[in-house]
């Protein structure tokens, strides 16, 4: 008897519960990795954070996220000191998704710049100069990094090149 009293309470508790539950959603799609960065390199937003569409909007987005002071801060260092700001670097990195694929992120590897670290040091490069009224100088910057890629990737082939070399000894 206690059991059968036990079980209906339990039955009733659950059925409760259940019973509050929201009712489950239809079950969504899964997007292909290509899918998801097809969707990612079109949307304005990511997480709830605006992506500039090009280098003038990523430009105006910085001077709206940053006090004028801390713009003033940064325009008064040198070039090569702007650019070893990290905190920067992995703010532009993370909020504009270079690592995932973004519009912004799409932009840079259209004008030339492939690497999330190269496309966030080049906004910190003509964000500096922009700030400092001197030209960005975007192509010779651009073949800068374009140039820069190339040898890493040679530093990388010359390094499997190496290894298969030593393994087949």
């Amino acid at each position: 008897m206690l059991r059968a009293g036990l079980l209906l309470l339990f039955s009733t508790l659950l059925l409760a519960a259940y019973a509050q539950r929201p009712p489950a959603k239809p079950a969504e799609k899964q997007l292909t990795p290509e899918e998801r960065y097809q969707k990612r390199i079109t949307t304005d937003f990511l997480d709830g954070q605006y992506i500039p569409k090009d280098l003038a909007d990523a430009f105006v987005t910085l001077n709206e996220v940053f006090k004028p002071d801390t713009r003033a801060q940064f325009a008064q260092m040198s070039e090569q000191e702007a650019t070893r700001k990290v905190m920067l670097h992995r703010w532009i990195v993370h909020n504009w998704g270079l690592y995932g694929g973004s519009r912004f992120s799409k932009y840079l590897y259209d004008i030339g710049i492939s690497h999330p670290d190269d496309q966030a040091l080049f906004v910190m490069v003509t964000y500096h100069r922009n700030l400092n009224k001197v030209p960005l100088d975007v192509k010779p910057l651009v073949e800068r990094f374009k140039a820069r890629q190339a040898e890493r990737m040679e530093d990388r082939m010359g390094k499997v090149i190496r290894d298969t070399l030593e393994r087949g000894r």
